[in-house]
């Protein structure tokens, strides 16, 4: 029995001019890094720029919206994500009404692993200035920033990347090193022996075992240090009972 009730034939008659694919009950494990997690109640691939444009137009304002795009930095709970994801193409525009917007580098409002910017707004594409430089340079650069990657974090594991945010004037990692965490594991999931600001699914960890892990994590560094750590991963869905 399907977790969530089928709405795709509502949409599809509802958006008739609608290019993408709809996906009912679709597994999001698949899409993430760390490959686990429920299934969305619809699962929606837009054509391009204009198909989710009238999507969003077109959508219900009472059905929830969540976008994804590589599956990194995300934990989906195994219960299963309510309403509609979004999984948009690597290379990536406007609101939850379908409005088109252009924000420049000052609208953005940058912090630190943040913005200012409504988290309603769905990005599709970016410009960054950059410095011309010889291709061998270049290449030379990337290879070096790859290799460090390769021998400092655990890249090859199924993982969403940093964990948790740095605290102002301390790091994440050496926090939960500090307080015996390294190595720590829950179920199928792991604390990073490489780089303990990152989980792992070992093979097989559920959404629920990673999430408590970090919880864990979480608790003994404040117990330890007196700092509490603030989640860099989004968690989303309905959590198992």
């Amino acid at each position: 029995m399907a977790p969530f009730t089928d709405i795709t034939p509502e949409l599809k008659a509802a958006m008739p001019e609608l290019r993408g694919r709809l996906l009912a009950n679709e597994s999001l494990a698949p899409l993430t890094w760390f490959r686990v997690g429920g299934p969305a109640q619809v699962l929606f691939t837009p054509s391009d720029e204009d198909d989710l444009a009238y999507f969003l137009k077109n959508l219900p304002q009472e059905l929830p919206v969540y976008v994804v795009g590589v599956g990194s930095n995300l934990i989906v709970r195994d219960g299963g994500m309510p309403g509609i994801v979004v999984r948009l193409s690597p290379r990536g525009f406007g609101d939850r009404n379908g409005t088109v917007h252009t924000f420049s580098n000052a609208d953005m409002k940058f912090v630190y692993r943040n913005s200012g910017v409504d988290p309603s707004i769905v990005f599709t594409s970016a410009r960054f200035r950059g410095v011309a430089a010889a291709p061998d340079a270049i290449r030379a650069r990337m290879e070096e920033v790859q290799r460090h990657r390769e021998t400092a974090q655990p890249i090859r594991e199924k993982t969403g990347g940093s964990t948790f945010k740095n605290p102002p004037g301390n790091s994440a990692w050496k926090l939960i090193d500090a307080a015996g965490c390294r190595g720590l594991r829950v179920g199928g999931a792991q604390v990073s022996q490489m780089h303990c600001n990152f989980l792992i699914n070992t093979g097989n960890a559920t959404g629920h075992d990673i999430e408590t892990l970090g919880e864990t994590v979480r608790n003994r560094v404040k117990e330890t240090s007196g700092i509490e750590l603030h989640w860099e991963i989004k968690r989303i869905g309905i959590e198992r009972t």
